[in-house]
């Protein structure tokens, strides 16, 4: 188990190790870090602000002072060796975007009103008219809110197709890894519906779930442009998905802690969800827009995480069974990177903006998928055991119900029976040969059977005794249920450990009576003898009683693994025996399943 755990945590440093090695990477060949590539240029420098009359220099990027709603106008002299083809790209936060060469328009963002005049961020691709060369260009922006005001990220000159291709290429890691955490959501999910018989997953697909979306927030967040859906289209959906983050995660949580806390973190859960769904409905009908609530959503995140987190710990130091270090560890790397984004979010450092966020959701997503995949083999690997185990069981129960000296005893009564009583012996061979096949047949492959065909090979047993104990032996029944299925030969066998260890030891014999009832939730079968009884201290040892217990012990484990059933056995020394089975109905056995696994 040791090494397990060690090679467990050796993968998962291996995993941060690679990770941040490609951060390092991505840092070091940005592509906006360089002055020039392939044909883009960036163009940063010699940009002039106009404000009151004055043309002050600036440099790009940066947050320039202008009033919130107020036109921040800058201005710069395109190349002269402008070519046909060139554009400038810039990415505008939340704000309306003119674009004007030599006084003519040339570019507007947004081209129309937009739903309750929402100004989702974007990317503005610009291509310049042919004879721009050497012109003046002149950039309007204005936004509505305080923290995107004067706000101006990079621009770039070049080629309009190198440009495209160059915004992608400096996204494409972040958004390559919002979608890894989106592909590993979905195959949980996916292993989620295909695992749940084995019970496996009783949060996982809830997980998966949140990791889905979460990769549709950071996707929306990656800056990746996206030709195919609208601006607008991505605003809405990146806000929905962020909104039910915290409600998913909290559901996770919920699942994973028990006790008083469960409790606390369902309370918190619906006060989470009310609030995500206050935040969406003031943003549809523009009362209150993102930007004016983002430090209240910023704060109920951090909250739920940091609740969450530390309701997980405490399940940790509890030993709680459905908690793991490992994924401790990577929560708490979460909740660090999260604070380091919102810091910086804060300090206007917004170009890189979550890719902390990123590498420790992919750090996380992966040691999860990798917990899963271990999780079903091992799963699989016991089911394979069990099978094993039933089957051979099923061996040992059919070999311990055919004792040769049963059988000699019945042949040598059915010969007797020919002379004397040659009906008698007719009908004796007819319940010999029932009762030899019912243990036969269950060395198949054969797992359940109907209680009416079971009792036929009860009464075929009891017939055969019957002859030979005569009026020593005094069955009585009383079915009121018997279309449901039980494991061939068990309830067979109890009634047989009846009349063998109780009813036949008892000098005056005795009576065995074989019951059967449901309730609402389950099927009950009693088998009750007032034979001698037995100790249930001795059940365990002494030569004779070790196959009591083993055969009880066989017993008890089919009606586990099949049927998530029950065997409960009372006795008291000298008044007799009561074994009581209890099988859940269908609709109960899927309860029984979650709480067994």
């Amino acid at each position: 188990m040791k090494t397990i755990r060690k090679n467990k945590g050796t993968g998962i440093m291996g995993i941060i190790i690679l990770i941040l090695f490609l951060l390092i990477i991505v840092k070091t060949a940005d592509p906006g870090s360089s002055v020039k590539y392939d044909r883009i240029l960036t163009y940063n420098d010699g940009w002039y602000m106009l404000k009151d009359g004055q043309r002050l220099p600036v440099r790009l990027p940066g947050v320039l002072d202008t009033q919130t709603g107020k036109e921040l106008i800058i201005e710069h002299v395109l190349p002269k060796e402008a070519a046909d083809g060139s554009a400038i790209v810039f990415r505008s936060q939340q704000q309306e975007v003119k674009v004007f060469v030599d006084g003519r328009q040339i570019y507007q963002y947004p081209g129309q009103e937009y739903f309750q005049g929402i100004l989702p961020s974007t990317w503005n691709f610009i291509k310049l008219p042919q004879d721009s060369g050497g012109k003046t260009i002149q950039i309007y922006l204005s936004s509505p809110y305080d923290h995107f005001s004067g706000r101006v990220s990079k621009i770039y000159y070049g080629n309009y197709n190198a440009l495209i291709d160059f915004v992608r290429g400096s996204h494409i890691v972040s958004y390559g890894i919002s979608l890894a955490v989106g592909m590993i959501g979905i195959i949980m999910i996916f292993l989620s519906v295909i695992f749940h018989k084995y019970k496996i997953y009783e949060s996982e697909l809830i997980l998966g779930c949140l990791l889905a979306f979460v990769s549709v927030w950071m996707c929306g967040e990656s800056k990746m442009p996206l030709m195919l859906v609208s601006s607008q289209a991505q605003y809405f959906l990146t806000l929905l998905s962020l909104s039910l983050c915290p409600v998913f995660f909290l559901a996770y949580i919920r699942e994973k802690i028990k006790g008083r806390a469960e409790t606390l973190a369902f309370w918190f859960l619906c006060f989470t969800v009310c609030l995500h769904l206050m935040y969406v409905i003031l943003q549809v009908f523009g009362i209150l827009s993102l930007i004016q609530q983002i430090g209240l959503m910023h704060l109920v995140l951090g909250a739920a995480l940091l609740y969450g987190v530390c309701m997980y710990g405490k399940q940790i130091l509890k030993k709680g069974p459905k908690c793991s270090r490992g994924e401790f560890y990577c929560l708490l790397l979460i909740c660090g990177a999260v604070v380091i984004e919102i810091i910086r979010f804060y300090q206007n450092n917004y170009q890189n903006i979550g890719m902390y966020v990123r590498l420790s959701l992919l750090i996380y997503a992966v040691s999860l998928l990798v917990s899963s995949i271990r999780k079903v083999y091992l799963k699989l690997m016991e089911n394979k055991r069990l099978n094993v185990q039933l089957h051979d069981s099923k061996i040992a129960l059919m070999m311990s119900q055919i004792k040769p000296h049963f059988i000699y005893n019945t042949l040598g009564t059915i010969r007797v029976l020919i002379k004397t009583s040659p009906d008698d012996a007719y009908r004796m061979v007819y319940d010999f040969s029932t009762y030899l096949r019912a243990n036969i047949d269950s060395i198949g492959n054969r797992t359940k059977i109907l209680f009416s065909e079971e009792l036929k090979h009860i009464k075929a047993y009891i017939n055969i005794e019957k002859v030979r104990f005569e009026q020593r032996l005094s069955v009585q029944f009383d079915i009121c249920a018997e279309a449901f299925y039980v494991p061939p030969l068990c309830v067979q066998a109890l009634v047989e450990n009846a009349i063998k260890h109780g009813i036949c030891k008892k000098e005056a014999g005795g009576c065995v009576w074989i019951r059967s009832y449901e309730t609402d939730k389950c099927y009950v079968i009693e088998v009750e003898d007032n034979g001698i009884g037995f100790d249930r201290s001795q059940i365990i040892g002494g030569d004779d009683k070790s196959q009591v217990s083993a055969g009880i012990q066989n017993i008890s484990f089919r009606l586990k693994e099949l049927f998530h059933g029950q065997l409960t056995i009372g006795s008291e020394c000298g008044r007799g025996t009561k074994a009581v089975i209890e099988l859940p109905k269908m609709e109960e056995r899927g309860l029984c399943e979650g709480n067994n696994s």
